[in-house]
């Protein structure tokens, strides 16, 4: 099946799963994600997988993106696949072309406005008053350019 991986500080790119629905194709989906697969984030026609325990395990700087509706990090190797529903619930499938090209972009846009955020932070500094209402107006500003696009 079709599906986009995205390691951190890397663009999205196309890979292909095994698809048919057994425990191949979720260990598949383990092994591109390195652990236990867990939806960090749904979207309308598709699941975005993360590692589990990816914040337990991995340090801050291999921060992938950041979710735009509780900008919770994402840490490590994402994978998304498509979603249709069946009798026995959600089933992940492979992404048609036109949806992985349309994700592919919004999860660049999300790693890039979470990158800005994160240097944002990284320049933080406290004793600086000027300096930090500047970095609170940045945070601000990414935060809305995220919503916007989502």
């Amino acid at each position: 099946m079709l599906a986009l991986i995205k390691h951190p500080g890397s663009p999205t790119e196309r890979c292909d799963i095994p698809e048919d629905g057994s425990t191949l194709q979720l260990r598949a989906l383990q092994k591109a994600v390195g652990g236990y697969v867990e939806i960090a984030v749904r979207l309308r026609d598709a699941v975005v997988l993360c590692d589990d325990e990816g914040k337990i395990k991995a340090d801050r700087k291999q921060t992938n993106f950041h979710r735009p509706t509780d900008r919770d990090e994402i840490i490590g190797t994402v994978v998304v696949c498509g979603t249709e529903q069946s009798i026995d619930g959600e089933v992940w499938i492979g992404l048609t072309d036109e949806q992985a090209d349309r994700i592919a972009r919004l999860l660049d846009r999300w790693a890039l406005a979470g990158a800005a955020v994160g240097q944002a932070v990284e320049d933080w500094d406290p004793e600086n008053d000027a300096e930090a209402e500047a970095i609170r107006v940045r945070l601000r500003k990414g935060r809305q350019w995220l919503l916007r696009n989502h």
